[in-house]
C-alpha cells in the first residue's frame, strides 16, 4: 500500500468513527472528540506539534518519537495549566498533538508529489 493511500485510509477511518460517535449518541466518543478537537486549537500544543513534526522529519522512528513527544507535552501542559494529572485530559491533548503531526505530514506528502 502506498503511503498516500495509507494516510487517506487512516483519515477516513478516524472520521467515520467520530461521525458514528456523533450520530449514534455515544457520549464517550463525542466528548473525547470534542476535547481533542478543542485541544488542537491550543497554540502551545499546535506549535509544539509542528516543531516536533519538522524536527524529527527524516528520523527512522518518526512516529514513535512523535508519540513520546505528544505524551510529554500533554503531561506538561496538564500539570502546568490544570494542576493535576487526569488521564482524559492527557489523552485528549496527546491525540490532538498526533492529529496535528499527522495532518502536517499528510499535507507534506500531497505537496511533495
Amino acid at each position: 500500500m502506498k503511503k498516500n493511500t495509507a494516510y487517506f485510509s487512516i483519515l477516513i477511518i478516524t472520521l467515520v468513527v467520530v461521525l458514528i460517535g456523533y450520530l449514534v449518541p455515544v457520549g464517550s466518543i463525542k466528548h473525547f472528540a470534542h476535547a481533542a478537537f478543542h485541544a488542537a486549537f491550543n497554540p502551545w500544543i499546535a506549535v509544539s506539534a509542528a516543531a516536533c513534526a519538522f524536527i524529527f522529519l527524516n528520523n527512522k522512528h518518526y512516529w514513535l518519537i512523535n508519540i513520546a513527544c505528544a505524551v510529554i507535552i500533554a503531561v506538561a501542559f496538564v500539570l502546568i495549566h490544570k494542576g493535576g494529572l487526569g488521564a482524559f485530559g492527557i489523552l485528549s491533548k496527546a491525540v490532538a498533538f498526533i492529529y496535528i503531526v499527522y495532518i502536517l505530514n499528510y499535507i507534506r506528502l500531497i505537496i511533495g508529489k
